[in-house]
């Protein structure tokens, strides 16, 4: 039976009850007026408050009743809901439970309220599974993330380190790590243009190493390599911490001398690179002695400009060279060439 039909029923009961009582005893009081007339005016008036003290008496017990039918029928059972909502939400509980009974409004409320808190429920999972999945996707992302900032680092190391190795190749040859041509000739500009105004002397030293290509056919490029990168290092065991020494050409090597106070300096540095040049060598098991031709030129008599400079120079060593190498020229544009 529904809520509001129980709450009907008892109502109309109630006042049906009071209503007919109360029919009754105003019957009663006019039969009494018209049938006892002759009865005193003292009964009468107690008798009509007797009847009006039962008439509210009845009305009270009538109203009483229907109040604990409301209470039993509707503020128990909302006061019950209400406290199992409140323990639901205190506990903060999955799948709780309102108990329920009967088929009417409250009935309906309380699956309203049951459904209300499966669904709930049911989008709170939802939810957290959600969660779970977006943030293991986030830390998927982060690791690929993390992981392709050191890969680039990794990339951008190696790009910085390919730049080094550009610029060490664009200036120094790979084979004996001396300057080329390039840097040696970028050097000697700066050198010359600072020097042409305190006016320092400078000496260029054009060496050719002699008969070379009989020891690269004789045991192979590969002894030849090894013997370039030998003499390169026994030639700058001779120099000073500011003079240069550059490979030119497959066999020949230049050299500056930065700088030079006289020309029995540059001839005693000519004689130590022909007696280093020349000590016994034994690569892979294979020994051998290689000479050197040197030539020279001076700065800034035999030329002012790299160019002038490797001219008289290249001269130089080759009237050592005809001369029978080991041994080193001074070509010079103003004096006779001086071999030694």
């Amino acid at each position: 039976m529904k809520l509001w039909n129980k709450a009907l029923i008892s109502l109309s009961l109630s006042w049906t009850i009071f209503l007919i009582i109360t029919c009754l005893t105003f019957y009663f009081l006019f039969l009494h007026h018209f049938l006892l007339i002759e009865t005193s005016h003292i009964f009468y008036m107690k008798l009509i408050t007797y009847y009006f003290i039962g008439y509210l008496t009845l009305g009270m017990v009538c109203l009483s009743v229907t109040l604990w039918l409301f209470k039993v029928f509707i503020i128990q059972r909302l006061q019950v809901l209400t406290h199992q909502v409140r323990k639901i939400n205190k506990n903060n509980a999955h799948y709780g439970v309102i108990e329920n009974y009967g088929d009417d409004e409250i009935s309906s409320l309380s699956n309203y309220l049951q459904a209300l808190i499966n669904f709930i429920d049911t989008s709170q999972e939802k939810i957290e599974t959600q969660v779970k999945e977006r943030t293991k996707k986030l830390k998927m992302s982060n690791i690929k993330m993390q992981q392709e900032i050191i890969e680039r680092k990794l990339v951008e190391k190696e790009l910085r380190t390919h730049k080094k190795d550009l610029a060490a190749l664009a200036h120094y040859d790979h084979l004996t790590s001396l300057p080329n041509l390039v840097f040696f000739t970028k050097m000697i500009n700066q050198i010359m243009s600072r020097t042409s105004r305190e006016k320092i002397k400078l000496a260029l030293l054009y060496i050719d190493l002699d008969h070379f290509k009989k020891i690269n056919d004789a045991f192979g490029h590969n002894v030849g390599d090894l013997a370039l990168k030998e003499m390169a290092n026994r030639f700058l065991k001779v120099l000073r911490v500011d003079d240069i020494a550059a490979r030119s050409t497959a066999d020949k090597f230049i050299i500056l001398l930065n700088p030079i106070d006289n020309l029995q300096f540059v001839h005693l540095t000519a004689e130590k690179i022909l007696k280093i040049s020349s000590q016994p060598m034994k690569i892979n098991m294979h020994e051998f002695i290689l000479t050197a031709s040197v030539g020279i030129a001076i700065y800034p008599q035999d030329g002012t400009s790299l160019e002038k400079l490797i001219k008289y120079a290249d001269k130089a060593m080759y009237q050592a060279k005809h001369a029978g190498g080991n041994a080193f020229s001074e070509g010079s544009a103003t004096t006779t060439p001086t071999i030694g």
